[in-house]
């Protein structure tokens, strides 16, 4: 969808079997020169295998990167 209103993304696929993993969602942050990541979008729960993904804890790791909201 969101290709679909011509924003680029970098996708960081995690496989069907496993929550994010936030070292990687920080690493990924943390290469972004100049603030390029505008918003980290996640699926909060996966039905069709019942992983959930802990949506505070990418907050908390967006705060502490000190990277702004959007």
């Amino acid at each position: 969808m969101v290709e679909a209103i011509g924003a680029k993304i970098d996708l960081i696929d995690f496989g069907t079997s496993s929550p994010c993993d936030m070292e990687r969602v920080a690493d990924a942050l943390r290469a972004s020169t100049g603030y390029r990541i505008k918003a980290v979008l996640a699926v909060h729960v996966d039905t069709s295998s019942s992983i959930r993904n802990d949506i505070p804890a990418v907050r908390a790791l967006l705060d502490g990167l000190n990277h702004p909201r959007c």
